[in-house]
């Protein structure tokens, strides 16, 4: 006698059971992929925004440091001017107003010997010297962010404060360069006229570093 066998006899529920913990399972690593990339991102956004803060904080110290100490080259120079003998380097002047000067500015005139001139008053011969403030204004968290792809995560309104600030700081640190070269020619007239124009877009800097500093919700 013959015997046939049987196919068994498929359960259709449990293969659809199957498939549908399969799909879930899937789905459920991908989401939870997804989140804990999303968790490492939001971390990551966090840690460098609070990193350009203190960045735009520290620039903003170092900026104003920067502008008052070589504004302090302008008001030399134009007190200075106000005394010196026919256009020359000399400088005629009462001892008291020498010393006072000297007391103002220190280190900017170098008296090397003087003689009596009238009415009190000497020539002062000497030599001019000009202390810089090279400023370095850091960019590295703002670099960051960029290749970090983080500035993605950015609102509008954050991504635009921020890129206005940092191209203001690009132009503030050209012109700091270009006094720096003026210096190193020993062209004055130069460097005062750079010094100028650094006074004003430092102003227009310094607004913006306060204004960012002061909304500190804008980037959350």
């Amino acid at each position: 006698m013959l015997f046939k066998k049987l196919p068994r006899k498929i359960n259709l529920r449990y293969i659809v059971g199957e498939v549908l913990l399969l799909f879930l399972g899937i789905n459920l690593a991908i989401w939870f992929n997804s989140w804990y990339a999303s968790r490492q991102m939001q971390s990551t956004r966090i840690e460098i925004l609070d990193k350009i803060h203190g960045e735009i904080q520290n620039n903003a110290l170092d900026l104003e440091e920067g502008l008052i100490s070589n504004q302090q080259i302008i008001a030399a120079d134009a007190a200075y001017q106000r005394l010196y003998h026919k256009n020359s380097s000399t400088v005629l002047a009462t001892a008291q107003e020498i010393r006072a000067l000297a007391q103002e500015f220190p280190g900017y005139y170098i008296v090397k010997d003087s003689i009596p001139y009238s009415e009190g008053k000497m020539l002062y011969n000497g030599n001019t010297k000009v202390y810089f403030e090279l400023l370095e204004l850091s960019k590295i968290a703002w670099i960051t962010a960029q290749n970090m792809t983080i500035t993605n995560e950015l609102s509008f309104d954050c991504l635009y404060e921020l890129e206005g600030i940092y191209r203001l700081q690009d132009r503030v640190q050209a012109e700091v360069d270009k006094a720096f070269d003026a210096l190193q020619a020993e062209d004055l007239d130069q460097l005062k006229r750079n010094l100028g124009f650094l006074k004003q877009i430092g102003a227009g800097l310094a607004i913006a570093y306060e204004e960012f500093l002061a909304s500190p919700d804008l980037c959350k």
